[in-house]
């Protein structure tokens, strides 16, 4: 039952993502054979026509040479410009490629219903040249439509009109960037490209920071009054928190994350301890790291004398291996990147940078850079489901003021629209000093 059910909303997802392409691209094809069977129609035995009546002169080869020439210029246009498969797929319908679309079956439904009411109602006095000029007629509203679709849904946006301003939650890290005049739903598609090219990697464990041992001691240690913090109201008023034979206690409290907080000094150190702690493990791991390549070099030296059988860059990154993994395995804890990376793919990742002959800070890039988000191999994967959530029609264009939000998991990202200022720019003259001003001034001097 489940298996049928999954079955039924992978094909409801395939046709709402490939929907609205694949219609487009049918109406494309039958707008682009239509010029070409209304100059083919006459020649076929449906119709009787007379001989003088298909006689082309040379006005009209003329015409079928520009048509030929026009359908062809069409064909690679289209392609170039709209021949691309959706990379987001949207809540609602996209109003301008729907109007776009629209016009083209009326455009269509037009031509073909005075070209049918021609052929069969007038058909005697009708000559092949004024269809060749028909078909050519209808194929100069294709390439205005073109260029209509090419203006609305393409160059409209190029323009930057507006500034996005996105915060990322639980972390609060942000980014900005400029955006031109579009829907909220196609902005929405924008942002996300943002956000996986520009933002860093989002490690929910690391909203945790590590308290010192003397705090996790205590805090274990004093079983049900661990829940409170201990002062002593001295002489001048003010606590001390300190005193263990103290009596008032004031009971913690938990934030956002979960975590107890202890007050801002207890923050502080507790900050600037993991910070020490983080430095200095780096500056092992860089180390190391340097130390491991310094070995591959004396490894290369040696292939060259011919002392030892030469080793691909597996068995080299296989030999090196050890004197890096245990700083690099202290590293990725301390800045909770375990589930990240595994020691086969860290394996594979040291033999294709000496494979390529890089230096060590190649190497440690992957794992001493958080950014961008598609650098994490768990996002690599074909889709990624988004919740947008607007108070306004998501089909509206953008207008200052408007937020919306994108959701997943617990990530959110707050997109704030902000519009982007009139600059007036007016033009001043360098005012510099004339000759008379610097006699002037020399004179008063020597006065």
């Amino acid at each position: 039952m489940l298996h049928h059910q999954m079955i039924r909303q992978d094909f409801g997802f395939r046709v709402q993502r490939f929907g609205g392409f694949y219609t487009c691209l049918v109406l494309s094809i039958l707008s682009f054979l239509s010029p070409i069977l209304m100059v083919i129609i006459p020649q076929l035995p449906i119709y009787t026509f007379r001989t003088s009546q298909l006689r082309c002169d040379v006005e009209c080869d003329g015409l079928l040479i520009s048509l030929s020439f026009k359908l062809m210029c069409l064909a690679a246009g289209a392609w170039a410009v709209f021949y691309r498969k959706p990379r987001s797929t949207l809540p609602r319908l996209m109003l301008y490629r729907g109007f776009v679309c629209l016009l083209l079956i009326l455009v269509g439904l037009a031509f073909w219903l005075f070209y049918i009411f021609r052929i069969s109602e007038d058909k005697k006095r009708t000559s092949y040249k004024e269809i060749v000029s028909y078909s050519m007629c209808y194929l100069d509203a294709l390439i205005v439509l073109h260029y209509l679709s090419l203006l609305l849904i393409h160059l409209r946006h190029q323009q930057p009109a507006f500034l996005i301003k996105i915060v990322r939650s639980p972390d609060g890290e942000s980014s900005s960037f400029l955006i031109g005049a579009m829907s909220i739903q196609q902005a929405a598609a924008n942002v996300l490209d943002r956000y996986y090219s520009s933002f860093g990697i989002f490690n929910p464990y690391l909203e945790e920071l590590p308290t010192s041992r003397e705090r996790r001691d205590a805090a274990t240690a004093g079983g049900g009054d661990s829940n409170y913090k201990y002062f002593n109201p001295g002489q001048d008023g003010y606590g001390n928190y300190h005193e263990k034979d103290s009596r008032v206690g004031s009971p913690g409290f938990r934030n956002s994350t979960g975590r107890k907080d202890y007050g801002h000094n207890d923050l502080f150190y507790d900050e600037y301890e993991y910070e020490r702690r983080l430095k200095k493990r780096r500056a092992r791991l860089i180390s190391a790291t340097d130390e491991a390549f310094s070995h591959i070099h004396r490894i290369n030296n040696m292939d060259n004398k011919g002392t030892s059988s030469p080793m691909d860059s597996y068995e080299v990154a296989q030999t090196i291996f050890p004197s890096i993994v245990r700083p690099l395995q202290k590293y990725l804890r301390i800045t909770r990147q375990q589930p990240r990376h595994t020691m086969d793919s860290i394996l594979s990742h040291l033999a294709n940078i000496i494979h390529y002959d890089m230096s060590p800070k190649a190497f440690l890039e992957k794992y001493l850079t958080v950014s961008p988000v598609l650098q994490n191999d768990m996002e690599r994967v074909e889709l990624q489901s988004w919740s947008l959530i607007s108070t306004v029609a998501v089909t509206r264009d953008l207008t200052p003021g408007v937020t919306f939000q994108l959701r997943q998991g617990d990530v959110s990202l707050m997109c704030d629209v902000i519009t982007l200022p009139h600059y007036n720019i007016t033009e001043a003259l360098l005012q510099t000093p004339t000759t008379q001003s610097f006699i002037v001034d020399r004179s008063s001097h020597q006065v």
